[in-house]
């Protein structure tokens, strides 16, 4: 039966309303949805100038380092530069460049008394550089660690009056004769503290079996010689100086004693009997210990054994000062 021509009328505007509805709502929830997308990208857009602005990967030392200065994870701080306003150079150091482990020959890592995987710190500074400083691998240079490599303390040697831990020094032989051997050149001391102070006239020096044996050779010629002494002399910028040449030859008896040593390669001791054969010093020296006929080998021998007597009084008190401060 056929409709209503008015209701059949009214229905098809009630259609055509729901449609016309249906695509204002779909227009209108499209335009939300484009200005919702283009918000979040502003504020995308926002976070990336952010990030791009602030840079978090960056260190800066916490504390002054000296040149040739080892520079380990405990002084520096992480820092937070802003572009434009804070300059730090491309070549930053990264989180993994501070801390190296120790591995085994199997690769796995070696542990510490705690636990701990060990770690070295193979970074040294070129130059002084200040605190603040942000750090980049320019900066820095790497040291390898040779396998005969020892911490030896000494307290035999004269320092400058203000001689402070970290300095870079030759040290040196001085005849009475007025000759002046360089014996050790460019080495770095390290002071020790008891009590937070500084242990009188006793230094720490990182010594190859070379190195040992040369020195260990100079303080006893020191002790022979009456008049003689072994001083240290600073080098004004260590990280823009070369190294001195050394011109003090170890006596034969030290030269037969390298050529025994087993910690000591046959090709590296060719190289220190070369070196040490080129110069003309040890003529110097044996003059010194020869120049006066009535000093016999008993009158040196005296002065050697006083003065190894007074190294290890030295050495022992320093010991007897350290455990005594931990105990306070």
């Amino acid at each position: 039966m056929a409709g209503n021509p008015m209701q059949r009328k009214a229905r098809n505007y009630f259609i055509l309303g729901l449609v016309v509805a249906g695509v204002l709502m779909g227009i209108a929830v499209g335009f939300l949805a484009y200005k919702i997308y283009n918000k979040e990208d502003g504020y995308k857009a926002q976070i990336n100038e952010l990030n791009n602005k602030f840079e978090k990967k960056y260190y800066a030392l916490n504390r002054d380092i000296k040149a040739m200065e080892e520079v380990k994870s405990e002084d520096l701080s992480k820092v937070q530069t802003v572009k434009g306003q804070t300059t730090a150079p491309e070549d930053y150091v990264t989180p993994d460049m501070l801390d190296i482990e120790v591995t085994d020959d199997e690769g796995e890592p070696i542990l510490d008394r705690n636990g701990d995987p060990e770690l070295i710190h193979p970074y040294h500074a070129f130059t002084e550089l200040k605190a603040g400083t942000i750090l980049g691998e320019s900066m820095l240079y790497q040291n390898e660690i040779q396998d005969d490599l020892r911490l030896v303390e000494f307290n035999v040697f004269r320092l400058l009056s203000q001689a402070q831990n970290g300095d870079v020094v030759d040290i040196r032989l001085k005849l009475p004769s007025g000759v002046d051997l360089i014996v050790l050149p460019k080495k770095q001391i390290t002071i020790p503290k008891v009590a937070d102070l500084d242990v009188d006239n006793t230094v720490w020096l990182n010594l190859t079996e070379e190195e040992i044996l040369l020195i260990d050779s100079a303080i006893v010629e020191s002790y022979t010689v009456e008049g003689s002494y072994l001083y240290t002399t600073n080098y004004i910028s260590a990280g823009q100086q070369e190294v001195a040449k050394t011109t003090y030859s170890p006596s034969p008896a030290v030269m037969n004693a390298m050529a025994a040593d087993t910690n000591i390669v046959e090709a590296a001791y060719s190289a220190i009997a070369e070196k040490y054969s080129q110069g003309h010093t040890r003529r110097s020296v044996d003059e010194a210990i020869n120049r006066d006929p009535k000093d016999d080998d008993e009158d040196k021998l005296g002065r050697i054994i006083k003065g190894m007597n007074s190294e290890i009084k030295k050495a022992q008190d320093a010991r007897k000062d350290y455990l005594d401060s931990l105990e306070d």
